[in-house]
């Protein structure tokens, strides 16, 4: 067991401590020294990194190569042109009918081509209803008119007998009056005093007063008779009617296409029993079908409209890619414009007139045919613009500019004045000149006053700028620092 030091009592002398060895002291100095040269090189070498830095060469900001591009362009072309209006529309038929029979009865004949599709000429059968009852309605109005007739003759001789009568006592009436002018001048020239009786025996007046009450008597008769015989004729006449009528409705019982039509839908059948409120058929007329197409409010200006009847309208092509292939179309003319707007779309509604839509006429043989219901193109003639130069729509860029190549063969951005808007292409009238190189080719960044080439010129080997890449952003492009 190790014993601890004891403790220096109180009051005894400290004891110093003993003193380094010489070669702790060599060592520490050298540490020290170690340490300065090092810190003098760190200080050296921040002295000479900064003195290279400041003394070396600069760098100095070089200006990349101007390169153009390369791109292919459309030579501007002015002149007349005209403007031609697109639009889609809807075929419907010019004229559709739903018969109805004027009389009723059985259905005892009907065409064989009677059934929907079937076409027919104006005035051929249809179908026939059963004619039976009819006729006999004939012969008994051809009974009661020859009997209405032979009471109008009785009346007419019984009239003849009554004028005679009218004539005799008209007569009568005559004689007496001058009889009784004889009395009366007898009576004067005698002078005899007798009684009034007597008087009027020998004035006549009885006999006077008998003749007139005979003539009021027969004029009486006689214009009863003719009553008679105004009633007879008008019977007659009544009965004339009748037969008339029977005969129409023998008519009627056949069924007749009132134009040239086809049979969009059929109601009836051979057998069946009809009425007058039977619809039988709907028939659509052939001669000309219409299309009712839709077309922008702003360019109705374009279009010729007909104002009156026999006034020409515009003329318009009438495409169906889907049925007849990309090349083929209907000819057709601005008929009308409706007098109200499109419910959807608020645009205005033209109606055009296609002439033989089945094509069966021989000038028309082998053209498509229009089925009703077809969704079409159209293409109208619009007027025309005396000057003007056609672009393609695709060269527009932000709406009215365009890209030229200019004569120093920099690209030019312009706005220009755009007459007239179609599907395809617009119609120029301000911005360009007639010997301005239009640029076709997509340039990515394009800035204005960026170098070109033609595509034909580098094909060629001609000396041109070298181009650049259609990537190259616009700084490079025009020679700035990126």
């Amino acid at each position: 067991m190790t014993s601890r030091p004891e403790a220096p009592s109180a009051g005894a002398p400290e004891v110093p401590p003993p003193a380094a060895p010489p070669h702790a002291a060599r060592h520490t100095v050298v540490i020290v020294l170690q340490i300065l040269v090092a810190l003098a090189v760190i200080a050296g070498g921040v002295v000479l990194a900064v003195y290279l830095v400041a003394t070396g060469p600069q760098a100095k900001q070089k200006r990349p190569e101007a390169r153009a591009r390369l791109i292919d362009v459309e030579q501007v072309a002015f002149g007349r042109q005209r403007t031609v209006v697109h639009a889609m529309g809807t075929v419907c038929p010019a004229r559709s009918v739903e018969l109805h029979p004027r009389v009723g009865g059985e259905v005892i004949e009907v065409a064989s081509e009677f059934l929907p599709g079937g076409r027919f000429r104006k005035d051929e059968r249809l179908l026939r209803i059963d004619p039976e009852d009819y006729a006999l309605a004939v012969e008994q109005r051809e009974l009661a008119l020859k009997q209405a007739q032979l009471a109008a003759e009785q009346c007419a001789l019984a009239i003849e007998q009554k004028q005679s009568t009218v004539a005799r006592t008209e007569g009568e009436l005559k004689l007496e009056i001058g009889q009784q002018a004889i009395a009366r001048r007898d009576f004067e020239l005698f002078g005899e005093t007798v009684s009034d009786g007597e008087k009027e025996l020998v004035l006549r007046q009885p006999q006077m007063q008998t003749v007139q009450a005979a003539a009021q008597a027969a004029k009486a008769a006689l214009k009863e008779a003719e009553a008679v015989r105004k009633a007879a004729e008008t019977a007659a006449e009544e009965a004339g009617s009748a037969l008339r009528r029977a005969k129409l409705d023998i008519e009627r019982t056949v069924i007749q296409a009132p134009f040239n039509a086809v049979v969009r839908t059929r109601g009836v059948d051979l057998g069946a029993t009809v009425t007058t409120a039977t619809p039988l058929a709907t028939l659509v007329g052939t001669d000309e079908y219409w299309a009712e197409v839709a077309v922008p409010q702003d360019q109705l200006k374009w279009v010729r409209i007909p104002q009156a009847k026999g006034e020409p309208g515009s003329a318009v092509r009438v495409y169906n890619e889907a049925a007849w292939g990309a090349d083929r179309f209907r000819a057709g003319r601005v008929l009308r414009l409706a007098g109200d707007l499109e419910e959807q779309g608020r645009m205005a509604r033209l109606l055009v007139s296609i002439d033989d839509p089945l094509a069966q006429a021989e000038a028309n043989r082998g053209q498509p045919v229009l089925l009703i219901g077809s969704y079409v193109r159209v293409e109208i003639d619009g007027l025309e613009i005396e000057s003007a130069a056609s672009v393609s729509r695709s060269l527009l860029r932000d709406g009215d500019r365009i890209w030229v190549m200019g004569p120093d063969d920099r690209l030019q951005i312009r706005p220009v004045t755009i007459a007239f808007r179609s599907r395809d292409d617009v119609l120029v009238t301000g911005g360009l000149e007639p010997s301005d190189r239009l640029v076709v080719t997509d340039l990515a960044a394009p800035v204005e006053g960026m170098p070109l080439r033609l595509r034909e010129a580098a094909d060629t080997g001609a000396p041109a700028v070298p181009a650049g890449r259609l990537g190259d952003p616009p700084a490079a492009a025009e020679g700035l620092p990126r």
